[in-house]
This record gives C-alpha cells, structure tokens and sequence, in this order.
C-alpha cells in the first residue's frame, strides 16, 4: 500500500492533486470494544505502546482534516503513522 500511495502521489502532483496514506496503530473504535474488558489486550495495548494508551479516533480525525487542508498544500506522497509510538519499537 505504501507503494501504491507513492506512485500515485508521483504520477498526480503535476495535476495538483495530493496523495496520502494513514497508517493507523491501535485505535479506540466500535470495532475494537471488545479489547477493552478490565485487564484485557487494552491493558497490555497501552503499557506497551510509548505513549501509554490508545489512540482516540478524534485524532485521525483532526490530522485528515490537515491534509484535506491549504496547510498541507507543500506534502505529497506522506505515509502518516499515527500509532502512538508503537512503530518507534
């Protein structure tokens, strides 16, 4: 994917038009509900993640809306990890 992301941003940016993948870690979601029983995979989720917890949904939110936004108008082609540090490991 991170591939795919890369090419298609070289082959549209003359056209003005960016290109960006999100890489996203553990996230607090509907979907990810079950996980967070009391003393479950959440517990061991945010102790192992640099940052200690997960990441809020509202987060992708907001960094989506920059790149969607003028202020990211000099990127093209980024692959934005957003997973609290967890990569960093």
């Amino acid at each position: 994917m991170a591939g795919f992301t890369k090419q298609l941003a070289l082959d549209y940016a003359e056209a003005g038009i960016q290109v960006f993948g999100i890489a996203p870690g553990a996230v607090k979601t509907a979907m990810t509900a079950a996980d967070f029983e009391p003393g479950g995979l959440a517990d061991w989720v945010a102790n192992e993640t640099p940052i200690k917890r997960w990441i809020e949904p509202e987060e992708i939110a907001e960094i989506s809306l920059f790149l969607a936004s003028g202020k990211a108008s000099a990127m093209q082609g980024q692959i934005l990890t957003i997973d609290g540090g967890w990569s960093l490991k």
